[in-house]
């Protein structure tokens, strides 16, 4: 490149498929410098631009090739010359109006909220996100219908599928897990959609998405199981973040049917997967190091192993970053760890730091968790620290 400026930054993230997290992972810097190249806060310059040019010359041809075009777009929209944050809003008001005219450029901006979204799922409620998300799905899914160019409509297709996943574990999450019949429609549109442009690790992850419903939901580990390892199959070694994932829940599968020796076997098979991934992996943004305790210690508490359980459950603790809704489940089981093992005063607190996480996620499976927690410590129910827990597990019902 001749030159970078925040247009070709965001165009060369966009044609790579990767959020701000896993861009920045890929080149090795912030996730603060992505934002400061593309909303043209920062002048790119220097060893950014090494970084930038040698992303481009290791992208696959594909990638290098929606490159070129989003960059051909550029002059022949007519419209501002950065992607920047103030461009967006107008540009795609433009685009809404006349659909026949979309381009590469508004569909590089429709995905970008669908990836600013996904990457707040975790750590904000649901319901806060969940009519920002339907509004841009609706968005790609209208200009999908009037798209004339191959390309723009292969683009559009992928990002439909990103958004129908988002969409689909946003219904699930807001409606406490109890909507199984939406989610799994998303998630069924998803997988079309990935399956339409042979985005396998898209499918697989719509896959995954379903064999939560599954085991967590409709509580059929059987039919769950089938589902995981479909993802895992899916996903082989195109991304080991998906396959690590698929077989972590392979295991509780597993683990839920009482087959302990498969479900170890599941779990050391995902760990193995794990060891491989590196920050080019398709699904990078999806990986926390905290994962393996979490799902190992699930299956632990399934096979009546509390001890085993506490273990994984400790280790997943010490490596989780900030307050997310995947926190609020490892502090939930730890308390139920815990008070299986009659160690009540460490299962308070843990159930403490649990409902903490839960009032500021409002995560489903956090709270759902950390309420089947307080159900085990009902032996103990007369102690006012207990009492106390209560309580609180009624304000946050409330």
């Amino acid at each position: 490149m001749r030159r970078w400026s925040a247009a070709e930054a965001l165009a060369l993230r966009n044609a790579l498929r990767l959020t701000k997290r896993a861009f920045a992972a890929r080149l090795g810097v912030t996730h603060r410098s992505i934002t400061n190249w593309e909303t043209g806060r920062v002048t790119i310059s220097g060893f950014s631009l090494s970084l930038l040019d040698q992303a481009l010359q290791t992208a696959d041809d594909d990638a290098q090739q929606r490159f070129t075009e989003v960059l051909a777009e550029l002059p022949r929209q007519g419209g501002p010359d950065r992607l920047d944050e103030s461009a967006g809003p107008e540009r795609l008001e433009w685009v809404l109006a006349h659909p026949e005219q979309v381009d590469l450029i508004a569909v590089a901006q429709l995905r970008e909220q669908i990836q600013d979204l996904d990457e707040r799922y975790e750590h904000a409620p649901s319901t806060s996100l969940l009519a920002a998300a339907g509004q841009h799905h609706a968005q790609i899914t209208y200009l999908s219908g009037h798209c004339r160019t191959g390309r723009i409509r292969r683009e559009l297709t992928t990002a439909r599928a990103e958004s129908a996943i988002l969409m689909g574990q946003l219904v699930w999450d807001a409606s406490l897990r109890r909507d199984h019949t939406t989610a799994a429609a998303y998630f069924d549109e998803a997988i079309d959609a990935a399956r339409q442009v042979g985005d396998t690790v898209t499918e697989a992850n719509a896959h995954l998405r379903k064999s939560y419903i599954a085991l967590y939901g409709y509580k059929d580990p059987t039919s769950g199981l089938h589902l995981a390892q479909e993802a895992a199959r899916l996903s082989g070694t195109t991304s080991r973040v998906i396959s690590g994932l698929g077989l972590l829940h392979v295991g509780e599968a597993r683990a839920m049917l009482q087959e302990r020796t498969a479900c170890e076997s599941a779990l050391s098979d995902a760990e193995g997967q794990f060891a491989q991934v590196n920050n080019t992996d398709a699904a990078i943004e999806l990986y926390s190091p905290s994962q393996l305790g979490r799902v190992a210690g699930s299956c632990f508490l399934f096979l009546n192993q509390p001890h085993t359980a506490q273990q994984h459950l400790e280790q997943s603790s010490h490596l989780a970053q900030g307050p997310t809704k995947a926190g609020a489940i490892v502090h939930a089981n730890l308390a139920i760890a815990c008070v299986r093992q009659r160690q009540l005063d460490e299962a308070i607190g843990h159930l403490h730091q649990a409902i903490d996480l839960a009032e500021q996620t409002r995560g489903a499976g956090g709270l759902n968790v950390t309420f089947a927690a307080g159900r085990e410590m009902a032996p103990w129910r007369d102690q006012p620290a207990v009492r106390e827990i209560h309580d609180r597990l009624l304000a946050l019902m409330t």
